[in-house]
């Protein structure tokens, strides 16, 4: 039974950073490159290889307002989707900075 269980050890971590990988979510204070840098550090260590699948599986985890942005705009090359979660993320505060400016004016 031990034998059994250390051959196949690698299935439980595989399932478990591929699991944890996919829950993945930005948190509230972290900009939008440092939690695409964070998630590439947990695909990183993701047994086997994240290739075909690694840019599905990263805009799968964007929350609103980033999802609905780039699911229009699917690309396969890792580094566009995160140059326009930055543009993303710079339009939403440029746009709060309107508004509050709106809001003292009135």
């Amino acid at each position: 039974m031990d034998a059994f269980l250390k051959q196949y050890k690698y299935n439980v971590d595989m399932a478990s950073n591929r699991l944890q990988l996919q829950n993945m979510t930005k948190k509230g204070f972290e900009t939008f490159k440092e939690y695409t840098q964070r998630w590439r550090e947990v695909a990183a260590q993701v047994e086997p290889p994240l290739h075909k699948g690694m840019v599905s599986t990263f805009i799968n985890t964007l929350q609103p307002p980033f999802y609905k942005h780039v699911v229009g705009r699917v690309s396969s090359n890792f580094v566009d989707i995160v140059i326009i979660g930055e543009k993303i993320e710079i339009g939403f505060k440029i746009d709060s900075f309107f508004y509050f400016f709106l809001l003292l004016l009135f």
